[in-house]
């Protein structure tokens, strides 16, 4: 749906007739507008954006990596939604493994999520195994304004470790996220 907004046109000014005045009101009734900016995202920050398990200790029950999501808005109005989805960009298994870990074997569980607004709402997604295709780990509700923060922590756990080979070797995945602010 495309709204419009009253606008009087780029050459209209002060001081001209009436019957000037209304032709360029009319002139400008058919160039469209939004009536409402877009949320804009700002200082989106994915820290860290390649994980590394070392897995040394077959013995270890979980090997955890933690990851903080952040970033900000303007122009948010509060009907709108948000939310952040990531997913495994390397491919479907880790790299530089001595032998094939596939990434569907890392556990992805948000820990909180947090929208510093009154009127923002941020919820976490039900914990999900990593995959090539993108899944939404939180999302919400825009708070009203501008330089709203939004902050989501993620924890990336390797399931299972103790049926692989353990090594001194870093096994690594590259993430993509996406963050959509409506």
């Amino acid at each position: 749906m495309k709204l419009n907004r009253l606008h009087s046109g780029p050459n209209c000014i002060a001081g001209q007739g009436a019957a000037v005045w209304a032709l360029c009101v009319i002139a400008g009734l058919a160039l469209p507008q939004p009536l409402l900016a877009a949320t804009k995202i700002h200082n989106e920050l994915a820290s860290p954006v390649t994980i590394i398990f070392l897995g040394t200790d077959p013995d270890s029950p979980t090997l955890t990596v933690p990851v903080t999501i952040s970033f900000r808005t303007t122009g948010g109005q509060t009907n709108n939604n948000w939310r952040i989805s990531l997913q495994a960009a390397s491919g479907p298994n880790m790299m530089n493994c001595p032998s094939t870990i596939p990434v569907d074997r890392i556990q992805v569980s948000c820990v909180s999520a947090i929208a510093d607004d009154g009127a923002a709402i941020a919820n976490c997604a039900a914990p999900f195994n990593l995959s090539t295709g993108l899944q939404t780990i939180s999302s919400g509700t825009e708070g009203a304004g501008n330089a709203r923060p939004y902050e989501t922590v993620i924890n990336f756990t390797f399931q299972d470790s103790w049926r692989y080979i353990a090594t001194d070797t870093s096994c690594s995945v590259n993430l993509n996220y996406q963050i959509i602010a409506d």
